[in-house]
């Protein structure tokens, strides 16, 4: 590796790491003023709050990013898929770090969409000027871009793996040993240097447990129901994407609407707002009966498509897993009200697996990036890749899935 090369890589995943780390603890922040908590989890937060501020915080927040958005969306913003693709588009870094801290002040108030878009925007444009500066080539310009986009997304969720092969699969679209050697190193420093202030700890807890026949026949029955799901909710956030608004007056309106109404949805579903962990949390406590988790299924893909129909930018990894969450912890707890003992958080995870397979189109990606966030044994990672893999086949031979499934940004 050049002398140059090896010194982007590391000014890459060590600048990465602190800007995601600290793109973190401002969305904790942003979410503790929003909803009044303090040492609680975002879904207690909610859940502990009045529901005036349930429905006043992510009113006035999206209302605010709107205003915002009609301003900075004036002047049109490159892409970090551009940035990803042949051109190596550069990425201005002043713009695309304002569009993703109005992310991240949507989602902390309460915006229905994933938070992982915003660091893996500046992380990618954090590597397009580093490689400006120290001069290095498209081809390798374009392989340092996708690896501080990945290891934006490893950062926030502790998922190094999760960061490389994000990476390969969704945005370099292949496993190529040129692009590894890129992708590893500076998606581990970026993670390292996350722990100190982040820790170590894995996102969600999975309560131990064994295989048993009851998981491996759920592993085989989720798949077409997760692809039918996914698919479904691609669809719709592919419809009411149709609708956003161009940055005029109607932008700050349409993005006040939506916030107004999940914060009324979230006087009865407190999971609801955010970007889908409250539901995976949940889901794999068993917290709630299978009619919740059942309207969950479908409140959650409408209350996304809405907001990003809105004009709210976001990512739709997070959604598509609580949305698996639901389908999951509602077969679950259906079966144990029939006096069923099915494992919940394990029906759980391996459906969230699944439906983020069928939205992504990246089985390796969503059964590894399931497997990192809980942290379970290694044959039931064996178990998610035959689940992810299973559903992505299934997805792709819908009849209305033609067309490409939103992956990790909707175009402008």
């Amino acid at each position: 590796m050049p002398v140059r090369v090896a010194v982007g890589v590391i000014a890459t995943g060590l600048s990465v790491g602190v800007a995601a780390t600290l793109v973190t603890e401002l969305l904790h922040l942003i979410q503790h003023l929003a909803y009044g908590y303090t040492d609680e989890t975002f879904l207690l937060g909610v859940e502990h709050a009045d529901p005036l501020r349930r429905v006043l915080a992510p009113t006035l927040g999206l209302g605010l990013a709107g205003l915002a958005w009609m301003w900075l969306r004036r002047r049109r913003l490159p892409q970090v898929s551009e940035a990803c693709g042949p051109k190596a588009r550069r990425l201005p870094l002043g713009r695309t770090t304002a569009d993703a801290l109005l992310q991240i002040l949507a989602v902390g108030t309460g915006a229905s969409i994933g938070r992982e878009r915003a660091p893996r925007q500046i992380g990618a444009a954090l590597a397009s000027v580093l490689s400006s500066v120290l001069g290095i080539g498209r081809d390798t310009r374009r392989r340092l871009v996708i690896a501080g986009a990945g290891a934006g997304l490893a950062v926030v969720y502790n998922v190094p793996l999760s960061g490389v092969i994000f990476g390969a699969e969704v945005l370099a679209g292949g496993f190529g040993l040129s692009g590894l050697a890129i992708f590893v190193p500076v998606s581990l420093v970026a993670v390292a240097v996350s722990w100190p202030v982040l820790g170590m700890n894995s996102v969600y807890q999975l309560p131990a447990g064994d295989l048993d026949a009851t998981t491996l026949i759920w592993a085989l029955a989720a798949a077409p129901l997760c692809a039918l799901v996914g698919a479904g909710f691609d669809r719709l956030v592919r419809w009411c994407g149709r609708w956003r608004p161009q940055p005029t007056w109607r932008l700050p309106v349409a993005t006040a609407l939506a916030g107004l109404a999940v914060g009324v949805a979230a006087i009865w579903w407190p999971s609801l707002p955010g970007n889908g962990k409250g539901i995976v949390q949940l889901g794999l406590a068993g917290g709630a009966t299978a009619l919740t988790f059942a309207l969950l299924l479908v409140l959650k893909p409408v209350a996304t498509a809405v907001t990003a129909g809105s004009g709210v930018d976001g990512g739709f990894l997070t959604p598509a897993l609580g949305t698996g969450a639901a389908l999951g912890a509602a077969v679950a707890m259906a079966g144990l009200s029939a006096g069923q003992n099915w494992p919940v958080a394990t029906f759980t995870l391996i459906a969230a697996v699944g439906v983020l397979a069928a939205t992504q189109r990246a089985p390796w990606f969503a059964a590894v990036f399931g497997w990192e966030l809980a942290r379970p044994s290694i044959a039931m990672l064996g178990v998610l890749v035959v689940v992810a893999w299973g559903t992505a086949l299934i997805a792709r031979r819908l009849p209305w899935t033609a067309q490409a499934a939103p992956k990790a940004e909707p175009k402008q």
